[in-house]
């Protein structure tokens, strides 16, 4: 989360165009990573009765983040500009990055 976090405020502060693919590259490794490890975490977190609920929970939550995410910056971006629209997602991620539970992070 920190990766994506820090991939979106440097995509808000590109000043050329590889600035700003790279920090999109970036943006994709730490979303592919995300997805990697989400399905993981729910063992990790709830007693074994539990998992498969807490995994549905997750990948639900990522999904339906996902889809809910894409048009919440677009209409941002329309009225404040593509640039607020990544630190806006980057000032959003920082803080979440920091509020994973201390035993997730390993």
């Amino acid at each position: 989360m920190a990766l994506l976090a820090v991939a979106n405020l440097m995509a808000a502060a590109a000043p050329a165009y590889p600035v700003l693919l790279a920090a999109r590259v970036l943006t994709g490794v730490s979303i592919g990573g995300f997805w990697a490890f989400a399905a993981g975490l729910g063992p990790r977190l709830v007693p074994e009765r539990a998992v498969g609920r807490a995994t549905s929970i997750i990948l639900g939550g990522v999904s339906v983040a996902s889809v809910l995410g894409v048009p919440a910056a677009t209409f941002v971006s329309s009225f404040a500009g593509w640039r607020s629209a990544f630190a806006a997602a980057g000032c959003w991620r920082w803080p979440c990055s920091r509020c994973w539970p201390r035993r997730c992070r390993r």
